[in-house]
This record gives structure tokens, C-alpha cells and sequence, in this order.
């Protein structure tokens, strides 16, 4: 969920950011832990996509990140 809310972060989607993060913080035990590789993927994404890859579609982006609020909520 990270890497997705870097992605959009980057590609100046706001809905997908708030989409990933909220689903976070509503899915996932609220410890350090999962903060914090949450925020290190984002950054990551944020960065990688700044090095000039091409953002992806809004509408696969927001699948992709329906897709990985599914796995969250599974693994939780």
C-alpha cells in the first residue's frame, strides 16, 4: 500500500493518497512498525516515480489500489 500511495503521492492523485493511507490506518494494527513501512515504501515509490517512470492511469491506479485494500484487510 505504500509503494501505491508513493505512486499517487507522485502523480498528484489526492484521492489515492487519502484512499491508501486511510485505508491504513483503518486496516492495520496502529503500532510503529506498520508505520513506519508504510511511510519508507511511500517514500521510496515517491522517489523512484520522481526519476522521471511515467505515471499510471488514475483509473489502474485506483484498481491497484482497491486490489491491495482487499490483501490488507485479508492479512488483518
Amino acid at each position: 500500500m505504500g509503494r501505491l500511495n508513493g505512486i499517487a503521492l507522485a502523480c498528484e492523485q489526492p484521492a489515492l493518497v487519502a484512499r491508501a493511507r486511510n485505508a491504513v490506518i483503518t486496516t492495520a494494527p496502529k503500532t510503529r512498525g506498520y508505520g513506519e513501512l508504510f511511510e519508507n515504501a511511500t517514500n521510496a515509490a515517491y522517489l523512484e516515480q520522481g526519476k522521471g517512470a511515467a505515471c499510471p492511469d488514475a483509473a489502474m491506479l485506483a484498481s491497484n489500489v482497491a486490489a491491495a485494500e482487499k490483501r490488507l484487510q485479508a492479512a488483518f
